[in-house]
C-alpha cells in the first residue's frame, strides 16, 4: 500500500471517504477512526522523506537561495 495519506484511518490508512467497514489482523472489522496528531506528523514526514529521496534529498530553501542565506 505504502504510505497512507496524514488523515487516514488510525487503523488501516485508508481514506474517510472510502473508508466504509474494513478489516486488518490488528483492530478487525472497524469503522474508519481518526488518526492521532502523532500519527499524521509520522505520516507527513515519512511523505516528505519519500519526495526528498526521489528528488536526490535536495530541498528548497524558504529564503530563494541554495544556502538558505539573505538574497
Amino acid at each position: 500500500m505504502g504510505i497512507p495519506t496524514p488523515s487516514g484511518c488510525q487503523h488501516c490508512g485508508v481514506e474517510q471517504r472510502s473508508h466504509a467497514r474494513r478489516w486488518t489482523e490488528a483492530a478487525g472489522w472497524h469503522p474508519w477512526t481518526a488518526p492521532t496528531q502523532e500519527q499524521m506528523k509520522a505520516r507527513m514526514r515519512a511523505r516528505r522523506a519519500k519526495v526528498a529521496s526521489f528528488f536526490g534529498g535536495a530541498r528548497r530553501r524558504r529564503s530563494g537561495t541554495a544556502e538558505g542565506g539573505e538574497r
